[in-house]
């Protein structure tokens, strides 16, 4: 893998999981704003221990059967490919908690999972 690709792993993968956790708190309805249960009961949640029961390695689908739900792509491409075998490509999911608010995000790079973040889940 490149330096430029390490660098902007290391750089960027921090500043959109703090850009989600602060749109996460602070937009209208967040956590900041407020405790309620969801009022979408058809939206799928998560729970925290589900949210546990994920490994840093796992691949997406490994983890969607522990979620038993698709994750939103925040940022990249679902099936998205690297160029090369060298080149790692990163998307990044979110799922919903069962609080107004509440998030987990995953970041999968080269296909397995590499870091992951909540706010509040329950």
């Amino acid at each position: 893998m490149s330096k430029t690709i390490k660098l902007c792993l290391l750089i960027g993968i921090p500043v959109v999981i703090l850009a989600v956790a602060a749109l996460v708190l602070f937009l209208p309805g967040g956590l900041l704003n407020s405790n309620e249960e969801i009022v979408n009961p058809e939206r799928p949640t998560i729970t925290l221990a589900q949210y546990n029961n994920v490994n840093r390695g796992m691949t997406y689908e490994e983890v969607k059967e522990v979620f038993k739900s698709d994750g939103l792509v925040f940022q990249g491409e679902q099936g998205e490919e690297p160029e090369s075998a060298e080149e790692a490509y990163m998307v990044i999911y979110v799922w919903f908690g069962k609080l107004d608010g509440s998030t987990a995000t995953l970041t999968f790079v080269g296909g397995n999972l590499s870091h992951k973040t909540h706010v509040g889940l329950t």
